[in-house]
């Protein structure tokens, strides 16, 4: 069934459809049977959609709901031509051919008026798209009916490469047939098709993946700094938007007025289908195409179809814009708009934890707010402290405010970003119709008509527009290690693929890295996330019922990573494997006590147990963070702090270390700060007896850990400034 918002709409509708011919049930006595029975011949002739502005037969190859009084959310054209491969217009399907495709359309009949769901158009498109797609590929194998198609033609297919089946809906349309049975004229000889069937696991498992943090900190650092410096023009920008577009319209009226005059007008490619559909609705109204401008049906008729004039011929060519201290002409402004678009776009979702449909429904007024704090946490003008956020909601928010999964933290360079994206779709809003002009985004692309873009255009623009951006995309043996980590049964990536950006990774790679933050595992995304982790706790330990989604993921990824180092440190001594640290050594003395028999009983068995030390670390009986790769502390009363003492840790009672990475690198800094110091002459006791203890620190670290390695040896001149200490080499 049609989605229809308002109920009162819905029966309208209904009721306008029983009535047809004067029927008492247009849809169940006429329709419903004729459907059932498969006569394209009748079914031709048949009403699937009126209202009161456009009728629409099953016959027409093109179901133009535009043109109708339907106005839900998901508006659209339902479009049955087949584009065959060997040509690249439409193509003219022979008799058996358009037996598939008259298949087709009785799949989106049934799912109009006769399912149990109630589906908005372009859902019902989507699942149509897939079969269209399918039907070119069926008819090359010489399969002209899906009653034809079984599960042996779908194995093929799915070996060949046809599907796609990576991405989750790659069998959104087979899948409508299976479910629509008993509303078709064919049978259906498959059955529902699962990814598990071919042991592959659909796209949105890859939501597990992050994206690598090469890739990762180069986007966010440099789309920061674009969007803080488009931030202080986004004045000239909204004014140069502004005037693109009414150039571009001025141009649409001298070429609509040249037309009513009696000039020719050829369209070319794709445009002459809309372009003939306009000049048979004019003839059908009794319009003359050349009215000379007197008929005011003409250009209603003109705004319903939207033909097409060709980009080209109406690019102002005197166009020229300054933005800053760059000018642009028509080309380069237009790609300096779509990228600025998809990088504000891209980071809205980036420093927020936003999902797509979430940025979707965001407020050109209200989307982006702050609050500024005094020392005793009310609301001042003057404070320096600032909490910026991002939010769907249709109002200020205040200190009191307690909202549900409405209101995200973000930085203030995420907080620039909507203002950016504002200034770049304030002038496509102020074209809207009346019921859309409360939509933030515009499809930006389209000039002519200037209209809201839909959920799935927002994300497609936001995938395409990362994808083509100028990242180094090939994978390197580093960030396959980063995706392993993320999610261990990962096949999708190797090394030298070139990676591809999804945008629910943004809200997957914010919980990821905010966690690693914490952990250190990628120390230059400390000072991106340094603010937004501090806020974050600010403003939803205020706000206990705001993004409790995230805060959930954020916080099961918390102990899921700190579980995975227990679990790991305990298997490598279970192993026999050498673990530093005073607590490292501690555990290690408890092991050799014991013997093999340690880790048999069920206490110690279980701390190999991922499971097990999740349940501690979510009841609070134990506590992780990193102090250095490779170098953990299990004291909730330690700080995490970005210059290591090495001194501090090698005995530290609640230390554990891993592996002497650090250490190493530790040893040799100080190795070389020695030698730099003695040669510019600027050696003294406090540094020497600094840089002596990091270095002894390090080796019994590396002792500890069995790593091979030449003990340094100290120059007289150098020992006879160290500081007596207690350390004890």
């Amino acid at each position: 069934m049609l989605f229809f918002e308002q109920p009162q709409d819905m029966d309208s509708t209904i009721n306008t459809m029983r009535s047809i011919d004067d029927k008492d049930d247009y849809l169940q006595q006429i329709l419903l049977p004729a459907l059932l029975l498969g006569d394209w011949e009748e079914l031709d002739r048949m009403v699937v959609y009126q209202d009161k502005k456009k009728s629409i037969l099953f016959g027409e190859d093109i179901w133009a709901f535009r043109e109708s009084d339907y106005k839900e959310k998901g508006i659209t054209n339902l479009d049955f031509n087949i584009k065959l491969e060997q040509a690249n217009n439409v193509t003219a399907l022979h008799q058996n051919e358009r037996h598939t495709l008259n298949q087709m359309k009785c799949a989106a009949l049934a799912d109009m008026w006769f399912s149990t769901k109630h589906l908005e158009l372009t859902s019902i498109n989507n699942k149509k798209n897939s079969l269209r797609n399918d039907i070119a590929q069926f008819i090359k194998r010489g399969i002209t009916s899906f009653e034809e198609l079984n599960q042996e033609h779908l194995e093929t297919l799915v070996e060949e490469g046809w599907y796609d089946i990576s991405k989750s809906y790659c069998f959104i349309g087979l899948n409508a047939l299976v479910h629509l049975q008993g509303l078709l004229p064919f049978k259906v000889n498959f059955s529902h098709q699962t990814h598990t069937m071919y042991n592959v696991r659909p796209d949105e498992q890859k939501g597990k993946l992050v994206i690598p943090p090469r890739i990762y900190y180069a986007a966010l650092t440099g789309y920061s700094e674009d969007i803080v410096k488009a931030y202080g023009l986004r004045d000239e920008i909204e004014q140069a938007v502004e005037l693109m577009i009414s150039l571009y319209n001025d141009e649409i009226k001298n070429q609509i007025l040249k037309i009513r005059s009696g000039c020719s007008y050829n369209p070319i490619g794709d445009y002459k289908k809309l372009w003939k559909r306009f000049t048979q609705a004019l003839d059908s109204e009794g319009v003359a195409l050349v009215d000379k401008g007197e008929d005011p049906r003409w250009m209603q008729i003109f705004i319903s179809i939207q033909p097409r004039f060709h980009s080209k011929s109406l690019t102002p060519m005197s166009f020229k814009v300054h933005i800053g201290n760059t000018c642009y002409n028509w080309a380069d402004f237009r790609r300096y708009l779509k990228r600025l678009n998809t990088k504000a776009l891209w980071l809205c979702l980036a420093l927020s934890g936003m999902r797509v449909d979430e940025l979707y429904k965001m407020s050109p007024v209200y989307g982006a707010q702050k609050i500024t704090f005094d020392k005793d946490g009310f609301e001042s003008e003057i404070s320096k402290e600032t909490i910026y956020f991002l939010t769907t909601r249709q109002s200020k928010i205040t200190l009191s405010s307690q909202t549900k999964n409405d209101t995200f933290v973000t930085t203030e360079a995420g907080w620039k970003a909507f203002y950016v994206i504002n200034a770049i779709n304030t002038p496509y809003r102020n074209r809207f119709a009346e019921n859309s002009n409360f939509r933030l985004l515009a499809n930006i692309k389209d000039i002519a008509y200037c209209n809201r873009i839909g959920k799935s255009g927002v994300h497609h623009m936001i995938g395409i527009g990362f994808n083509n951006d100028k990242f180094d995309f090939t994978l390197t043996a580093e960030d396959i290690g980063y995706l392993q980590a993320s999610d261990p049964n990962q096949t999708t990536f190797k090394r030298g693929d070139i990676f591809h950006f999804a945008p629910h990774q943004t809200r997957r790679s914010l919980a990821y890295y905010l966690i690693g933050y914490e952990l250190c595992s990628f120390p230059a995304l400390k000072q991106q996330f340094s603010h937004l982790s501090m806020a974050m706790t600010r403003w939803y330990a205020r706000n206990a019922h705001s993004f409790e989604k995230l805060y959930s993921e954020i916080r099961k990824e918390r102990f899921t990573q700190q579980a995975e180092i227990f679990a790991r440190i305990y298997q490598k001594m279970a192993n026999g494997e050498r673990i530093a640290g005073g607590k490292g050594q501690a555990a290690l003395t408890e092991i050799s006590r014991e013997g093999e028999s340690y880790f048999e009983n069920g206490v110690s068995k279980r701390k190999l147990s991922i499971d097990y030390w999740i349940d501690r670390l979510s009841h609070g009986k134990e506590h992780l963070h990193a102090v250095a790769p490779g170098m953990y502390c299990t004291n909730t009363q330690c700080s995490m702090r970005i210059n290591i003492d090495l001194s501090e840790c090698v005995d530290c009672e609640y230390d554990f270390i891993e592996n002497a990475v650090y250490a190493e690198s530790s040893r040799m800094d100080a190795m070389r700060n020695i030698e730099f110091l003695k040669e510019n002459h600027e050696l003294n006791s406090s540094s020497a007896t600094k840089y002596f203890m990091q270095v002894k620190a390090a080796e019994t670290i590396m002792d500890d850990l069995e790593f091979e390695h030449e003990k340094y040896e100290f120059a007289d001149d150098v020992l006879s400034l160290v500081i007596e200490t207690t350390l004890v080499a």
